[in-house]
């Protein structure tokens, strides 16, 4: 009978040492990885904390302290009716919402800073034009207010006011009604025109002229294109050589410019 309880004890005491053991060993293999976990937790962090290298140039930190203000929206159902005047006062408040706003919440405020934009400047301006009176009507500080957007080309931006004001710009093409054909390299003449002052036959003499041409339908193994100009702004006429005379030539807006995003039907 002691004999087999000093085996069981002998045993017990095996299994214990054994488990003691089995236990040891998988800390050894869990510690480094839970050290290696830690390490590229660690590592994880400074490189969140660093700026991506793509975006070095715009954005010089990933954190920067800043005052806490609550903005409330007003929109839909809720949006506020405009008055017809605003107080000195009140269009300071709404300058300084404004600042807060384009510096907190607006994710291209450094990209145009870094394109020359100067907003400093701009609030700076809008400030002054507000001090000059002690009430302002609505239209001019909605007029001086969204001045900004003519600076940025940016589809995620805009202002409502008495009007809706928004900072998306695209270039859009002007045609002359005259159309060349290139006869051999660098060198084109003019095929059609319906401007009376250049005639078929003339030459097309401007120079970097491949700035101001656009291929059109061409017979094979012909180049056909259209004059025109590439602008954000519109414009009417532009100034173009022909047999080294420089003429001031009509320009009309591309008629796809007209169409409707809701058109369902071709636009001709």
């Amino acid at each position: 009978m002691l004999n087999c309880e000093k085996a069981d004890k002998r045993s017990i005491t095996n299994k214990t040492h054994y488990e003691m053991k089995r236990q040891l060993i998988q800390l050894d293999k869990i510690i480094p990885i839970i050290f290696f976990v830690v390490l590229c937790s660690c590592k994880n962090n400074e490189e969140n904390n660093k700026v991506p290298k793509v975006f070095e140039k715009f954005i010089l930190e990933t954190e920067v302290p800043i005052a806490y203000k609550k903005v409330v929206p007003y929109y839909g159902e809720n949006r506020l009716s405009l008055p017809d005047f605003i107080t000195s006062n009140e269009a300071l408040a709404d300058i300084e919402c404004l600042e807060y706003l384009f510096r907190t919440s607006y994710s291209g405020f450094e990209y145009w800073q870094h394109q020359g934009v100067d907003f400093d400047c701009y609030f700076k301006g809008l400030k002054d034009f507000i001090l000059e009176n002690d009430t302002i009507p609505i239209e001019n500080f909605e007029k001086e207010f969204v001045k900004i957007l003519m600076q940025i080309k940016d589809g995620h931006i805009g202002f409502i006011g008495k009007e809706k004001h928004n900072a998306y710009r695209h270039k859009s093409v002007y045609f002359s009604e005259i159309i060349v054909k290139e006869i051999s390299e660098g060198k084109f003449q003019v095929i059609d025109s319906q401007f009376d002052d250049v005639k078929i036959g003339d030459d097309f003499t401007q120079e970097n002229a491949e700035i101001y041409l656009f291929q059109t339908i061409s017979p094979l193994n012909e180049n056909h294109y259209l004059i025109g100009v590439l602008s954000f702004d519109c414009i009417t006429s532009n100034q173009f050589s022909f047999n080294n005379k420089v003429l001031q030539v009509p320009l009309f807006e591309n008629r796809l410019n007209y169409a409707k995003f809701n058109q369902s039907e071709g636009f001709i």
